[in-house]
């Protein structure tokens, strides 16, 4: 292979993706279903607080409980934009999901 067919090859190579659409939707419907899996125990673990607090009388705080419905919301917004093909604002809303998820587990 002479240097000029190596560079042409290198050029060919640097211009094509190294990975489609197809595989972008794929790892982010994986990410998602990962962060899901995450968001769900810590919404699940704030009901059983809230369900805790209520038979003791009392009440889940305000705080808490805006946070539970941010994590459900971004995640559904998450798979929504993914269901809709629009990987970008997936990727955006994942990163906003996952920032709510860690903000919830700290709360908790």
């Amino acid at each position: 292979m002479t240097r000029r067919t190596m560079l042409g090859a290198a050029g060919l190579l640097a211009a094509t993706p190294l990975w489609s659409s197809d595989d972008e939707e794929h790892r982010l419907k994986v990410e998602l279903d990962e962060l899901s899996a995450k968001g769900w125990a810590a919404i699940d673990t704030v009901n059983a607080m809230e369900r805790k607090a209520l038979d003791e009388g009392h009440a889940l705080s305000a705080a808490l409980a805006t946070q539970r419905t941010l994590v459900q919301s971004s995640l559904e917004d998450a798979g929504e934009a993914l269901r809709e093909n629009k990987l970008a604002s997936v990727r955006e809303r994942l990163t906003r999901a996952r920032a709510h998820i860690d903000r919830l587990y700290k709360m908790i």
